[in-house]
């Protein structure tokens, strides 16, 4: 039996590498905890995106199951795993971080299912939409036909603070927030629904949107791109929506403690 020493230690251990590895997000936290403006507000977006995520990649995981597709993993959120468990037979794990999930398919037959290639185009499709589409929906019950208004006006507010982070991007943040600051917390989270739902449907491969318009371009074209293609444009898709996060980012930062 272990001693009580080595149980704290065990402990102190574990906390020492959980810290280094996410010391860069503990540090800005903490930054915006001491000097940052509007910190109630970033803590509830942020609390926003953990059922955000979780409906989304859990309604891709559904649809998947519900069209026959054999599902090894369901991941909700990014970052080491913490917790394991079994949904009807599908792993699922999930991490640390509230904003972003995956989920891997077999890729060979199995009893309970096919793998995701073998599935027909609709399928496939079906697969790929079911998490924004499902977004949508949430975003039509809190936001209800206002949800229409919110999505038109993603599109050029996105482009909008990606090219002007310092006025377009700060703007909409600010307007964002101020919802928050009012107690508008129906509208702010149909709000981010709309938002998580129109940025998931871009084309861009990386995204629901753009591997949806992959599926649809291989199969009227009758065969598979090579994996060196898929890469080449999934790595230049995720250069390109790096870039736009960095402009929001900063526009993030000139609001939080230049404003």
């Amino acid at each position: 039996m272990a001693a009580p020493a080595d149980v704290g230690s065990s402990r102190q251990s574990t906390c020492w590498r959980l810290m280094k590895r996410h010391a860069l997000p503990i540090l800005i936290c903490m930054a915006i905890a001491i000097w940052g403006h509007h910190r109630l507000e970033l803590v509830l977006a942020v609390l926003f995106f953990v059922p955000l995520t979780a409906v989304s990649v859990g309604a891709r995981a559904v649809a998947g199951a519900c069209c026959g597709a054999a599902i090894e993993r369901v991941s909700i959120f990014a970052g080491k795993p913490w917790c394991h468990f079994s949904v009807r037979g599908i792993p699922v794990e999930i991490g640390y971080w509230p904003f972003s999930g995956s989920m891997k398919f077999d890729e060979l037959d199995f009893n309970d299912g096919r793998s995701y290639e073998q599935l027909h185009l609709w399928k496939r499709l079906l697969i790929t939409v079911s998490g924004p589409f499902t977004l949508l929906i949430m975003g039509y019950l809190f936001l209800g036909s206002d949800c229409l208004h919110a999505m038109r006006d993603f599109y050029p507010t996105f482009i909008g603070g990606t090219v002007s982070p310092r006025s377009h991007g700060v703007d909409a943040l600010a307007a964002y927030f101020r919802d928050l600051g009012q107690g508008e917390y129906r509208a702010a989270f149909g709000i981010l629904a709309v938002v998580f739902a129109a940025l998931n449907l871009l084309p861009l491969p990386t995204l629901n949107g753009g591997e949806a318009i992959m599926e649809v371009v291989q199969s009227l074209s009758g065969r598979r791109l090579g994996e060196r293609t898929i890469m080449a444009m999934r790595i230049t898709a995720l250069l390109v929506l790096m870039a736009a996060m960095a402009s929001w980012a900063f526009a993030l930062v000139l609001l939080l403690f230049f404003q």
